[in-house]
């Protein structure tokens, strides 16, 4: 929802370093200069390869989270529920 966001605001980010601050755009400019070269799709290039990266890590993260939380009810049945999950 708010890669075009990101997208103007990197954009934004990169010009300055690039120009050192000087004739910086505005929000409003860069949104134009973005809708000018590429029409919407400048909004959204990339947007795959971010939520291919969101997608893994979230498996990656709640799937050692939740296999760590049953492992530690099982080893330890005293530590259930929100301990578990605090230690997980």
């Amino acid at each position: 929802m708010t890669h075009l966001i990101d997208t103007v605001k990197t954009r934004i980010q990169s010009q300055a370093i690039l120009t050192k601050g000087q004739n910086q755009k505005s929000i409003i400019q860069m949104v134009n200069a973005v809708w000018g070269a590429d029409g919407v799709r400048g909004f959204y290039r990339g947007i795959v390869l971010g939520i291919a990266g969101s997608l893994a890590t979230s498996a990656t993260y709640f799937g050692v989270i939740e296999s760590t939380k049953k492992w530690i009810e099982e080893t330890h049945p005293n530590l259930g529920g929100h301990w578990a999950h605090f230690i997980a």
